[in-house]
């Protein structure tokens, strides 16, 4: 349908701009998304590491790269990434957000769904402002 014909021209659209410009987050980032949206969890998380690599502390990243791994049951390092974006922020929402995520890590599973800030982008869009 329409939907995967444009998630295939954002993946499209992304491998040009990581190639042209390999060592900006950015198009790591955005590519990656889109590999989330395809269904495409490996080369999603190995699209948000090379992401990772480029910059360790961005908090939107971390997240984000954490709910990928938590789709393919990589709690640990999801933790891990959180636990990071955690102690790197001194926003109180912010912060009882993640601890409310990585307790329910700890805990075994997390619903994505039930937690505003593992809501992927492409999900949320419809929100009013």
């Amino acid at each position: 349908g329409s939907a995967e014909f444009e998630i295939d021209r954002a993946i499209e659209y992304g491998l040009r701009a990581v190639e042209s410009d390999a060592a900006n987050l950015e198009p790591h980032y955005y590519l990656g998304l889109s590999y989330e949206a395809a269904g495409r969890l490996q080369s999603a998380v190995d699209e948000l590491l090379e992401g990772y690599d480029l910059n360790t502390t961005s908090p939107r990243l971390n997240v984000d790269l954490a709910r990928v791994l938590i789709k393919g049951r990589q709690n640990e390092l999801a933790v891990y990434l959180l636990r990071r974006a955690y102690s790197s922020s001194h926003a109180d929402e912010w912060r009882t957000d993640l601890r409310a995520i990585f307790n329910d890590l700890e805990d075994g599973e997390v619903d994505i769904a039930s937690h505003k800030r593992l809501v992927p982008p492409w999900e949320r869009a419809d929100e009013s402002p």
